[in-house]
């Protein structure tokens, strides 16, 4: 079982949750098919709409003919140490279903939900098996997609490296200091009761105060632009935290830092960050 003893749960939880994380260092262990067949068999009993699972998870182990080719559709920084994992699995799920009592495919609105708690057991069963996951948004999803051959009704969500786990000193110097279990928010943070409002207005509250605090750089626009990113993205999956990587990033450019503020949040400056949003690779940890 891998461990993370340096998360701390904020209410009594099993240790499964907090002693799975992602790394990037892996040994040059290899893993038989049986040992991923075990893994995926966990994911098999994920929940499921319907009872539908459209996950299908195309995997290559390391050697395998298919292996560069997968590989290769990593992003650059990925690419400098997902290959030394075991495997490497891209988890896809099929769009369409035959609904119960139904005869014809239609589009199925859960597929990516149902993809995604899959993928959760998953990397739930190979913590407990003394296994390391790290799925990757990082990827080219079009040269993904031709090297697997998925077919136009199945979509492509991440690729995950299984490995042992190994030493953090084998990691490029860039990644060395990240080589560690993140922390989460207070759950306090995730918990909305009845209706979105009062969440915003607690946010309001805590980046007012944030940007209040001597030395802060955070200017007015930034608490705007924050509340009305979140009002338009409220009822999708887009998380806060892309927000707020979105941001930063925007902060950043020489060349927006130096602009005037804008007067409006749903300016043209908004609408880039919203795509940059989109765009975003993200990489569980």
């Amino acid at each position: 079982m891998t461990t993370a003893p340096t998360r701390i749960a904020d209410t009594p939880v099993d240790p499964i949750f907090v002693n799975r994380w992602s790394p990037r260092s892996f040994t040059d262990a290899s893993i038989t098919l049986a040992e991923l067949t075990g893994i995926l068999e966990a994911a098999r009993w994920a929940p499921s709409a319907s009872n539908v699972q459209p996950w299908r998870f195309v995997y290559s182990l390391r050697n395998d003919a298919a292996w560069a080719d997968l590989a290769a559709t990593l992003a650059p920084g990925n690419q400098t140490w997902a290959p030394k994992a075991a495997a490497l699995i891209a988890v896809t799920s099929h769009k369409l279903m035959v609904p119960p009592g139904g005869s014809e495919l239609v589009n199925n609105g859960a597929h990516a939900f149902d993809a995604g708690a899959a993928w959760a057991f998953l990397a739930l069963q190979a913590s407990q098996s003394g296994w390391a996951t790290h799925a990757m948004g990082g990827f080219n999803a079009e040269a993904a997609a031709t090297v697997i051959k998925l077919p136009a009704d199945y979509a492509i969500h991440c690729i995950v490296a299984i490995g042992r786990q190994g030493d953090a000193e084998a990691l490029p110097d860039a990644l060395k200091s990240r080589e560690q279990p993140s922390q989460r928010r207070p759950i306090a943070d995730s918990m909305i009761p009845g209706a979105f409002q009062e969440h915003r207005e607690r946010l309001r509250q805590q980046v007012q105060t944030t940007t209040r605090q001597p030395g802060s750089k955070r200017p007015a626009w930034v608490i705007r632009a924050t509340i009305a990113v979140e009002n338009v993205f409220s009822s999708t999956q887009i998380t806060l935290s892309l927000v707020a990587r979105a941001m930063n990033s925007t902060m950043a450019s020489p060349a927006t830092s130096s602009r005037a503020q804008p007067t409006s949040p749903n300016s043209a400056r908004l609408s880039g960050m919203a795509a940059t949003i989109a765009a975003a690779p993200v990489d569980p940890i």
